[in-house]
């Protein structure tokens, strides 16, 4: 968690309220992706869906995957996601697989409302952020791909620098 020494904005507020007793992770979600619009931006950079679970349900069960720690959705699933998401965890994995879904213009323009709700413009702190994310690619004749050693999975790989 970072606070601004400037003028003591909370960068993270879902996990510093969640220290306080009775605050339950998915209702102080909800407040935090409504007032972010969270929502609005994934619609905007993601293709249509004709059926199935919606992103906005899968990527909401995401979030609580990542705010209640469990180690891997298979266990998150085992544990608790059974109750009130029926659509398995295939589902989620396939959402955060989906080429469909510009995850990287999702994240930008949330950092952006952040950056905007929060008045961060007068700050005096900066920093510089570099994405050189790979994007696996599948395929003999795909356009720009390459094969190199990827140092992080031993092995040789056949992957496109975005």
């Amino acid at each position: 968690m970072k606070i601004s020494k400037l003028t003591n904005i909370n960068l993270m507020p879902i996990t510093e309220s969640l220290k306080r007793d009775y605050v339950f992770v998915d209702n102080e979600l909800q407040d935090s992706i409504q007032k972010l619009n969270l929502f609005k931006h994934v619609k905007q950079y993601r293709k249509s869906k004709r059926s199935g679970y919606s992103v906005e349900t899968t990527i909401y069960t995401l979030l609580i995957w990542v705010f209640l720690r469990e180690d891997s959705i298979k266990m998150f699933f085992e544990k608790c996601l059974s109750v009130f998401f029926k659509g398995g965890k295939d589902v989620l994995y396939g959402t955060m697989r989906d080429e469909g879904i510009n995850w990287r213009q999702i994240s930008l323009s949330t950092a952006k409302e952040i950056y905007v709700q929060n008045n961060l413009a007068f700050e005096q702190e900066t920093a510089f952020v570099v994405d050189d994310t790979i994007k696996k690619r599948s395929g003999k004749k795909v356009e720009g791909i390459s094969s190199h050693f990827e140092h992080s999975e031993g092995r040789n790989v056949r992957k496109r620098k975005n």
